[in-house]
């Protein structure tokens, strides 16, 4: 039986073609279906080998997804704040940076994207940190993710961020791996960098 890759090129832009020219995230759905986040965000038809748009326009400049709510997809984003995303594509909400209101994203530039043990959304906000929304008072809260030794802060740029199956969250960055407890506070610190952080099914870590 002989194995083999498959390699998906993008020459053009155009909608539906393939999946574009710089793949930064890939999702399973719970019906098998694939998306792909690239110059915009596409469904692949492994039966085709194609690719279609998700959603009725094109949702542009994704970056990563993640699960969320209720069936629903999280779509982080360098430019376009937050999106959540039902899974037939249509966009349920979206948060952005809004000067005038004291409840918003400080920016939009939402790199990564999570749902807590609690089941609430949360977000890392490249140069401005952890950013959880809290339902009860309809807007993001920050939290500071702070060194028990240093008492200072970490920092405020992640690479990863990954729930485990105990609902633990887990923040990679540059010469650390961070677990959190439940409000937020750092449990556990390990000196490694982390930029991808994987658990297969017998509960290991996977650390890239």
């Amino acid at each position: 039986h002989q194995k083999k890759f498959s390699f998906y090129h993008s020459e053009t832009n155009e909608p539906g073609n393939t999946a574009g020219f710089h793949v930064t995230g890939l999702y399973e759905l719970k019906n098998g279906q694939i998306w792909v986040a690239a110059n915009s965000l596409k469904l692949f038809d492994p039966n085709q080998e194609t690719f279609s748009l998700v959603g009725v326009k094109p949702y542009q400049n994704p970056y990563l997804l993640s699960e969320g709510q209720n069936d629903q997809v999280l779509l982080s984003s360098w430019r376009e704040g937050l999106r959540v995303l039902g899974s037939d594509g249509e966009l349920i909400a979206q948060f952005k940076a809004d000067p005038t209101k004291n409840s918003s994203l400080p920016g939009n530039a939402a790199r990564l994207a999570f749902k807590d043990r609690e089941g609430n959304i949360g977000v890392v906000v490249h140069a401005e940190g952890v950013y959880r929304f809290q339902p009860e008072q309809n807007k993001f809260l920050r939290h500071p993710i702070i060194d028990p030794v240093t008492k200072k802060e970490f920092g405020t740029w992640y690479q990863t961020i990954h729930q485990d199956r105990r609902g633990n969250l887990w923040l990679g960055k540059d010469f650390h791996l961070i677990k959190l407890a439940k409000n937020f506070e750092v449990e556990e610190v390990y000196n490694i960098s982390t930029y991808q952080l994987h658990e297969d099914s017998a509960g290991l870590f996977w650390i890239a």
